[in-house]
């Protein structure tokens, strides 16, 4: 097996680990910014420019 592509796999799996988990903070943290906002908006809801209105 060739060592340097061995290394590169290595590499590549754990850039992919690290992504999905920064990836996933994210998207949380923009569910969780519901909780604190002043009109109750998750990140997506900001970014459209949109607002829930409960009757």
């Amino acid at each position: 097996m060739n060592f340097t592509k061995l290394l590169i796999n290595k590499l590549n799996s754990s850039d992919k680990r690290i992504d999905s988990i920064l990836s996933a903070v994210i998207i949380f943290i923009g569910f969780a910014m519901a909780g604190w906002t002043r009109y109750k908006q998750a990140l997506h809801d900001i970014i459209a420019g949109t607002l829930i209105i409960k009757s």
